[in-house]
């Protein structure tokens, strides 16, 4: 969180500090710079890069530094081919990969294997364009006649193998991430220059967080119940998910099919899933996602939430922690 004099909103999103909206008076000193965002049609926000152009923010995550980006037309790979440059910009790739893109001839027949992402932006009545991760050069096999038309590189939360519509980045200033992991609000540190504080003592012997664990003490007893019976849940259903042969879902034009994986993420990856406090509103993206499907309890205002961003649900943080949540990984298919 920032400072609530900081706090605006764009449609269902927060926007807080280091963020702040283009319109916003300055007067607090609650914009960073280089992180200004707009709010269009009061629901989209939108984030400028001097050297490529506008882009869509569908997810801020202030707590782990991470932003996920897309292209307001839904074309993603023609701005790559157009060139992304991050100059001038206080941002960083998070995990960077290479893909070719191919343009074939409908003569060439299209092959459906994983990972071979099929760009329908790109493509017309006469041709077609696919995307290859260069880690994977045996896909290239079935294309080899068709013509390579660039390789761009991408910004990616986890090692996908294949080009989605988004991408992630990273910022290191100003360094919030202490701050608010512990609850305290993050701002400038004094009213000159671009040093960062926090509002609350980080000592672990202060008071702050011997209220916090008082705090945890009185709930404890009521979130273990609920989270045992939780758990004996999950465990029902993730028996019953594992003997399904296989899952499928739609991602923008393709399609992802999975087998049930029996192995839960790691931490790295869990830390690094997008983290929100509901707002005074509680009001979140989907109004029907009210309820922690883990455990069951309705969201109330100041919960820290975890989102997974394959679906963009929410859950507790702490109930993604202590349950071991599977995940399933998904594996490409082309329609």
């Amino acid at each position: 969180m920032g400072d609530d004099r900081c706090q605006t909103r764009c449609g269902y999103k927060e926007i807080n500090f280091p963020f702040q909206l283009k319109n916003q008076p300055n007067e607090y000193r609650c914009r960073y710079p280089g992180l200004d965002v707009s709010c269009n049609n009061q629901t989209d926000t939108s984030i400028a890069f001097p050297s490529s152009g506008n882009f869509t923010a569908q997810i801020i995550g202030n707590v782990e530094q991470i932003i996920e980006i897309g292209d307001p037309n839904g074309c993603l790979a023609k701005r790559l081919l157009e060139g992304f440059d991050l100059s001038g910009t206080p941002f960083q790739t998070v995990y960077l990969q290479n893909f070719t893109l191919l343009n074939c001839s409908n003569d060439v027949p299209f092959w459906y294997p994983e990972f071979v992402t099929y760009i329908s932006c790109l493509s017309s009545e006469n041709n077609y364009t696919v995307a290859i991760s260069l880690d994977r050069p045996d896909l290239f096999v079935p294309f080899s006649s068709c013509l390579e038309i660039a390789t761009v590189s991408v910004s990616s939360l986890l090692n996908w193998e294949y080009l989605t519509d988004t991408m992630w980045l990273t910022w290191n200033e100003p360094d919030c991430k202490r701050c608010l992991k512990s609850g305290g609000v993050c701002k400038y540190n004094k009213n000159t220059g671009f040093d960062d504080g926090c509002s609350v003592d980080l000592d672990p012997g202060s008071s702050n967080l011997a209220k916090y664990f008082a705090i945890f003490l009185a709930v404890s007893v009521f979130f273990i119940v609920g989270l045992v019976i939780c758990i004996s849940r999950m465990k029902c259903c993730l028996h019953k998910w594992r003997n399904t042969n296989t899952e499928t879902f739609t991602y923008g034009s393709t399609i992802l099919q999975s087998n049930a994986v029996k192995k839960g993420l790691d931490q790295r990856v869990i830390e690094m899933y997008p983290t929100m406090v509901v707002g005074g509103s509680r009001e979140l993206p989907n109004p029907n996602d009210s309820i922690c499907s883990i455990c069951l309890v309705e969201y109330e205002t100041e919960d820290t939430l975890k989102t997974i961003p394959s679906c963009v649900h929410y859950f507790h943080a702490n109930c993604v922690w202590m349950s071991g949540l599977n995940v399933m990984q998904p594996v490409l298919y082309v329609v």
